[in-house]
């Protein structure tokens, strides 16, 4: 992945991982509902794409911000970016919705596992940043 600083790479593994962890028990919720279908697994799959992208340019974006020495590029750099992030998610919700082979809420709950994955790997290392 070009251009993600190192610790950034190993962050977004790690939380991309525990992702699908969480859209496989999303999965495994909307079968014991009997609720699945193949829809649920597109429109799950979906969300994770979404996510990870989201979280990618989180990824890529900060450090880069972080490398500037002047703060109102930085914070600039920062709010175009969030701008970008925002517009990713709008427009994956957006397909999800329309498109008639994605379940759309199962495509919109991944994109909760992000801050699920992050808050619960930071209290697994009992609050220890690495």
């Amino acid at each position: 992945m070009v251009g993600m600083h190192p610790v950034g790479m190993k962050h977004f593994v790690r939380v991309t991982k525990f992702n699908a962890v969480l859209t496989a028990v999303e999965n495994i919720v909307f079968l014991l509902l009997s609720k699945w279908d193949f829809t649920v697994l597109i429109g799950s799959l979906w969300g994770l794409l979404m996510t990870s992208a989201y979280f990618y340019l989180i990824c890529v974006s900060v450090p880069r911000a972080l490398n500037n020495t002047d703060a109102k590029v930085a914070r600039k750099h920062i709010q175009a970016t969030y701008l970008e992030r925002m517009l990713v998610i709008a427009l994956g919700v957006i397909i999800a919705f329309k498109v008639s082979f994605i379940h759309s809420w199962a495509a919109v709950i991944p994109l909760l596992f992000t801050r699920i994955s992050i808050s619960i790997l930071y209290y697994k290392n009992n609050g220890e940043e690495e």
